[in-house]
Protein backbone atom coordinates (compact mmCIF):
# COMPACT_ATOMS: atom_id res chain seq x y z
CA UNK A 1 0.00 0.00 0.00
CA UNK A 2 1.03 3.40 -0.80
CA UNK A 3 1.04 5.61 2.24
CA UNK A 4 2.72 8.97 2.45
CA UNK A 5 2.46 10.90 5.68
CA UNK A 6 3.19 14.77 5.51
CA UNK A 7 5.20 16.22 8.69
CA UNK A 8 5.41 20.11 9.41
CA UNK A 9 4.51 22.70 12.09
CA UNK A 10 1.49 24.41 11.92
CA UNK A 11 1.16 27.34 9.12
CA UNK A 12 3.80 25.19 6.88
CA UNK A 13 1.63 24.29 4.19
CA UNK A 14 0.48 20.52 4.85
CA UNK A 15 -2.76 20.54 3.88
CA UNK A 16 -1.68 22.05 0.53
CA UNK A 17 0.47 19.77 0.48
CA UNK A 18 -2.17 16.75 1.01
CA UNK A 19 -5.11 18.21 -1.37
CA UNK A 20 -2.30 18.89 -4.23
CA UNK A 21 -0.53 15.46 -4.05
CA UNK A 22 -3.74 13.39 -3.39
CA UNK A 23 -5.07 14.94 -6.93
CA UNK A 24 -1.55 14.70 -8.16
CA UNK A 25 -1.50 11.04 -7.38
CA UNK A 26 -5.07 10.15 -7.04
CA UNK A 27 -4.40 9.22 -2.93
CA UNK A 28 -7.03 9.78 -0.10
CA UNK A 29 -6.13 13.05 1.18
CA UNK A 30 -7.73 12.30 4.84
CA UNK A 31 -5.99 15.67 6.31
CA UNK A 32 -5.07 15.71 9.93
CA UNK A 33 -6.30 11.73 10.05
CA UNK A 34 -5.52 11.88 14.08
CA UNK A 35 -6.90 15.03 14.91
CA UNK A 36 -9.98 14.04 13.73
CA UNK A 37 -10.54 10.43 14.67
CA UNK A 38 -9.29 11.55 18.46
CA UNK A 39 -12.74 13.67 18.42
CA UNK A 40 -14.95 10.78 16.82
CA UNK A 41 -17.79 10.23 16.26
CA UNK A 42 -18.68 14.25 16.51
CA UNK A 43 -15.70 15.19 13.88
CA UNK A 44 -17.02 16.56 10.96
CA UNK A 45 -15.82 16.00 7.78
CA UNK A 46 -15.52 18.30 5.07
CA UNK A 47 -18.84 17.61 3.43
CA UNK A 48 -20.74 18.92 6.65
CA UNK A 49 -21.88 15.07 8.16
CA UNK A 50 -20.02 13.56 10.93
CA UNK A 51 -18.12 11.02 10.22
CA UNK A 52 -19.88 8.24 11.47
CA UNK A 53 -22.71 9.41 8.90
CA UNK A 54 -20.66 10.07 5.90
CA UNK A 55 -20.21 7.46 3.55
CA UNK A 56 -16.47 7.97 2.96
CA UNK A 57 -15.60 7.24 6.24
CA UNK A 58 -18.45 5.29 7.36
CA UNK A 59 -17.55 2.03 5.83
CA UNK A 60 -13.98 2.81 6.71
CA UNK A 61 -14.44 3.15 10.39
CA UNK A 62 -16.57 -0.25 10.26
CA UNK A 63 -13.68 -2.43 8.81
CA UNK A 64 -12.05 -2.15 11.91
CA UNK A 65 -14.70 -4.63 13.67
CA UNK A 66 -15.73 -3.39 16.52
CA UNK A 67 -17.95 -1.79 18.25
CA UNK A 68 -18.99 2.19 18.07
CA UNK A 69 -16.93 2.45 21.60
CA UNK A 70 -14.17 0.30 21.08
CA UNK A 71 -13.78 2.34 17.56
CA UNK A 72 -13.82 5.53 19.73
CA UNK A 73 -11.37 4.15 22.65
CA UNK A 74 -9.12 3.19 19.63
CA UNK A 75 -8.92 6.24 17.99
CA UNK A 76 -8.69 8.05 21.73
CA UNK A 77 -5.63 5.76 22.45
CA UNK A 78 -3.80 6.26 18.92
CA UNK A 79 -4.25 10.04 19.64
CA UNK A 80 -2.78 10.02 23.09
CA UNK A 81 0.08 8.49 21.74
CA UNK A 82 1.20 10.95 19.25
CA UNK A 83 2.32 13.62 21.21
CA UNK A 84 5.75 14.59 21.10
CA UNK A 85 6.34 13.54 24.54
CA UNK A 86 5.80 9.64 23.30
CA UNK A 87 8.32 9.94 21.23
CA UNK A 88 10.63 7.20 22.94
CA UNK A 89 7.65 5.04 22.74
CA UNK A 90 7.19 5.25 18.99
CA UNK A 91 11.09 3.67 18.47
CA UNK A 92 9.92 0.69 20.55
CA UNK A 93 6.50 0.02 19.85
CA UNK A 94 6.99 -3.39 19.67
CA UNK A 95 7.59 -3.94 23.18
CA UNK A 96 4.51 -2.17 23.90
CA UNK A 97 1.92 -4.79 22.86
CA UNK A 98 -1.36 -2.86 23.31
CA UNK A 99 0.50 -0.19 21.14
CA UNK A 100 1.28 -2.61 18.32
CA UNK A 101 -2.55 -4.22 18.08
CA UNK A 102 -3.49 -0.45 17.85
CA UNK A 103 -1.20 0.04 14.83
CA UNK A 104 -2.33 -3.38 13.38
CA UNK A 105 -5.99 -1.83 13.60
CA UNK A 106 -5.01 1.37 12.15
CA UNK A 107 -3.76 0.08 9.61
CA UNK A 108 -6.44 -2.50 8.56
CA UNK A 109 -8.85 1.11 8.48
CA UNK A 110 -5.81 2.84 6.30
CA UNK A 111 -6.11 0.38 3.79
CA UNK A 112 -9.96 0.23 3.61
CA UNK A 113 -9.73 4.22 3.34
CA UNK A 114 -7.92 3.60 0.43
CA UNK A 115 -10.36 2.18 -1.50
CA UNK A 116 -10.64 2.37 -5.16
CA UNK A 117 -7.30 5.04 -4.82
CA UNK A 118 -3.91 4.37 -5.62
CA UNK A 119 -2.66 5.31 -1.89
CA UNK A 120 -3.52 7.56 1.03
CA UNK A 121 -1.79 10.80 2.52
CA UNK A 122 -2.40 11.64 6.24
CA UNK A 123 -1.28 14.98 7.30
CA UNK A 124 -1.40 15.04 10.46
CA UNK A 125 2.28 16.17 11.34
CA UNK A 126 2.76 14.70 14.62
CA UNK A 127 6.52 13.49 14.32
CA UNK A 128 6.12 10.55 17.54
CA UNK A 129 2.86 9.19 14.95
CA UNK A 130 5.16 9.59 12.01
CA UNK A 131 7.96 7.17 12.98
CA UNK A 132 5.03 4.74 14.69
CA UNK A 133 3.98 4.64 11.13
CA UNK A 134 6.98 4.62 9.28
CA UNK A 135 8.50 1.56 11.41
CA UNK A 136 5.04 -0.24 12.05
CA UNK A 137 2.59 -2.40 9.63
CA UNK A 138 1.29 0.69 8.03
CA UNK A 139 4.81 1.53 6.77
CA UNK A 140 4.81 4.53 5.53
CA UNK A 141 6.57 7.34 3.61
CA UNK A 142 7.17 10.74 5.32
CA UNK A 143 7.31 14.01 3.41
CA UNK A 144 8.32 16.72 5.58
CA UNK A 145 7.50 20.43 4.50
CA UNK A 146 8.96 23.04 5.83
CA UNK A 147 8.63 26.83 5.65
CA UNK A 148 10.25 30.41 6.20
CA UNK A 149 9.66 30.33 10.06
CA UNK A 150 9.26 34.02 9.26
CA UNK A 151 5.69 33.57 7.70
CA UNK A 152 4.99 31.38 10.51
CA UNK A 153 5.17 33.62 12.95
CA UNK A 154 4.13 36.21 11.19
CA UNK A 155 0.66 33.91 10.57
CA UNK A 156 0.55 33.62 14.34
CA UNK A 157 0.56 36.91 15.16
CA UNK A 158 -2.26 37.48 12.29
CA UNK A 159 -4.48 35.10 14.29
CA UNK A 160 -3.33 36.81 17.65
CA UNK A 161 -4.63 40.07 17.06
CA UNK A 162 -7.51 38.73 15.66
CA UNK A 163 -8.41 36.56 18.95
CA UNK A 164 -7.00 33.09 20.17
CA UNK A 165 -4.53 31.01 18.69
CA UNK A 166 -4.14 27.32 19.18
CA UNK A 167 -0.29 26.24 20.17
CA UNK A 168 -0.63 22.22 20.76
CA UNK A 169 -4.11 21.98 20.51
CA UNK A 170 -5.18 24.67 23.06
CA UNK A 171 -6.32 28.64 22.61
CA UNK A 172 -3.84 31.63 23.91
CA UNK A 173 -4.60 34.74 24.02
CA UNK A 174 -1.94 37.03 23.52
CA UNK A 175 -1.33 41.12 23.98
CA UNK A 176 -0.05 43.22 21.37
CA UNK A 177 3.00 43.97 23.65
CA UNK A 178 4.40 40.77 24.27
CA UNK A 179 3.99 39.66 20.30
CA UNK A 180 7.78 39.49 20.20
CA UNK A 181 7.24 36.17 23.31
CA UNK A 182 5.03 34.87 20.46
CA UNK A 183 8.02 34.77 17.68
CA UNK A 184 10.49 34.24 20.17
CA UNK A 185 8.15 30.69 21.15
CA UNK A 186 7.35 30.36 17.16
CA UNK A 187 11.47 30.44 16.37
CA UNK A 188 12.29 28.74 18.69
CA UNK A 189 9.87 25.85 18.63
CA UNK A 190 10.16 25.54 14.82
CA UNK A 191 14.36 25.29 15.12
CA UNK A 192 14.16 22.14 17.53
CA UNK A 193 10.55 20.46 15.80
CA UNK A 194 12.75 20.82 11.89
CA UNK A 195 15.96 19.33 13.61
CA UNK A 196 13.99 16.80 15.32
CA UNK A 197 12.71 15.58 11.91
CA UNK A 198 15.50 15.93 9.80
CA UNK A 199 17.41 14.18 11.96
CA UNK A 200 14.54 11.19 12.44
CA UNK A 201 14.05 11.26 8.29
CA UNK A 202 17.83 10.59 8.36
CA UNK A 203 17.11 7.18 9.95
CA UNK A 204 15.54 5.73 7.05
CA UNK A 205 16.78 8.51 4.15
CA UNK A 206 14.71 6.70 1.45
CA UNK A 207 11.65 6.88 2.71
CA UNK A 208 12.14 10.59 4.09
CA UNK A 209 11.78 13.53 1.46
CA UNK A 210 12.19 17.21 2.78
CA UNK A 211 10.28 19.84 0.70
CA UNK A 212 10.24 23.77 0.84
CA UNK A 213 7.14 25.26 0.81
CA UNK A 214 7.89 28.51 -1.14
CA UNK A 215 9.70 26.39 -3.62
CA UNK A 216 6.95 23.59 -4.37
CA UNK A 217 4.32 26.57 -4.76
CA UNK A 218 7.13 28.05 -7.68
CA UNK A 219 6.87 24.50 -9.75
CA UNK A 220 4.40 21.92 -7.85
CA UNK A 221 4.17 19.83 -11.19
CA UNK A 222 7.96 19.26 -11.10
CA UNK A 223 8.28 18.79 -7.04
CA UNK A 224 5.31 16.57 -7.44
CA UNK A 225 6.66 14.12 -9.93
CA UNK A 226 9.81 13.85 -7.95
CA UNK A 227 7.89 13.19 -5.24
CA UNK A 228 6.15 10.53 -6.75
CA UNK A 229 9.60 9.20 -8.34
CA UNK A 230 11.10 9.01 -4.88
CA UNK A 231 8.15 7.62 -3.06
CA UNK A 232 7.51 4.52 -6.24
CA UNK A 233 4.02 6.00 -7.82
CA UNK A 234 4.34 6.44 -11.20
CA UNK A 235 2.75 9.37 -13.03
CA UNK A 236 3.75 11.54 -15.95
CA UNK A 237 4.14 15.44 -15.77
CA UNK A 238 1.59 15.84 -17.97
CA UNK A 239 -1.13 13.84 -16.45
CA UNK A 240 0.23 15.93 -13.16
CA UNK A 241 -0.63 19.29 -14.54
CA UNK A 242 -3.81 18.09 -15.94
CA UNK A 243 -4.48 17.17 -12.34
CA UNK A 244 -3.44 20.56 -10.24
CA UNK A 245 -4.00 22.78 -13.15
CA UNK A 246 -7.38 24.25 -11.85
CA UNK A 247 -9.40 24.36 -9.16
CA UNK A 248 -9.12 21.46 -6.80
CA UNK A 249 -11.99 19.67 -4.95
CA UNK A 250 -11.36 19.21 -1.24
CA UNK A 251 -12.85 16.09 -0.77
CA UNK A 252 -13.53 14.24 2.52
CA UNK A 253 -11.07 15.33 4.94
CA UNK A 254 -10.69 16.11 8.49
CA UNK A 255 -8.92 17.94 11.77
CA UNK A 256 -6.66 20.86 11.04
CA UNK A 257 -7.51 23.27 8.20
CA UNK A 258 -10.58 21.57 6.76
CA UNK A 259 -11.05 24.38 4.17
CA UNK A 260 -14.66 23.46 5.17
CA UNK A 261 -16.22 26.99 3.61
CA UNK A 262 -15.09 26.72 -0.32
CA UNK A 263 -15.02 23.24 -0.41
CA UNK A 264 -12.15 24.01 -3.29
CA UNK A 265 -8.79 24.64 -3.27
CA UNK A 266 -5.88 26.67 -6.22
CA UNK A 267 -2.72 26.85 -5.41
CA UNK A 268 -2.87 30.35 -6.84
CA UNK A 269 -4.84 31.07 -3.77
CA UNK A 270 -1.80 29.65 -1.84
CA UNK A 271 0.54 32.18 -3.63
CA UNK A 272 -0.70 34.95 -2.15
CA UNK A 273 -0.61 33.90 1.55
CA UNK A 274 2.89 35.77 2.51
CA UNK A 275 1.85 38.33 4.97
CA UNK A 276 3.92 41.43 5.84
CA UNK A 277 6.88 40.35 8.52
CA UNK A 278 7.59 42.88 11.68
CA UNK A 279 11.11 44.08 11.94
CA UNK A 280 11.23 42.56 15.11
CA UNK A 281 9.91 38.96 13.83
CA UNK A 282 12.81 39.02 10.99
CA UNK A 283 15.65 39.67 13.54
CA UNK A 284 14.17 37.09 16.25
CA UNK A 285 13.89 34.46 13.24
CA UNK A 286 17.25 35.46 11.74
CA UNK A 287 18.94 34.69 14.97
CA UNK A 288 17.44 31.80 16.23
CA UNK A 289 16.34 29.68 13.05
CA UNK A 290 19.10 30.73 10.41
CA UNK A 291 21.50 27.82 11.06
CA UNK A 292 18.64 25.27 11.10
CA UNK A 293 17.46 27.04 7.44
CA UNK A 294 20.82 26.03 6.56
CA UNK A 295 19.87 22.25 7.19
CA UNK A 296 16.93 22.16 5.86
CA UNK A 297 17.73 23.96 2.32
CA UNK A 298 20.73 21.58 2.16
CA UNK A 299 17.99 18.69 3.24
CA UNK A 300 15.50 19.89 0.46
CA UNK A 301 18.51 20.22 -2.50
CA UNK A 302 19.68 17.02 -1.51
CA UNK A 303 15.98 15.41 -2.59
CA UNK A 304 15.51 17.82 -5.69
CA UNK A 305 18.18 18.47 -7.26
CA UNK A 306 17.18 17.41 -10.90
CA UNK A 307 14.06 19.93 -9.79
Amino acid sequence: MNFIYVLGRGHSGTTMLDLVLGHAFKFRSCGELISGLSRYPEQRCTCGLKMQECGAWRSSIQSIGESEQERTDLFCYLASKASIFQIHKAFFFAKDKQYEAALLKESRFIEALKGDCDGVIDSSKELTRGVALALGPSKASWLHIYRNPEQIAASYRFRAKKGKIKIYRRLYSVPNGLLFLLDLFVATSWSIWTILTILTGAIAPKKYVCVSYEQFLKDPVGHAYSIGEKFGVSVDKETIRERVSSSLTVGHIVGGNRMSQERTFSLKASESTQRSVSISTTLICFFICSPVKLLARCMYKRAFSRT
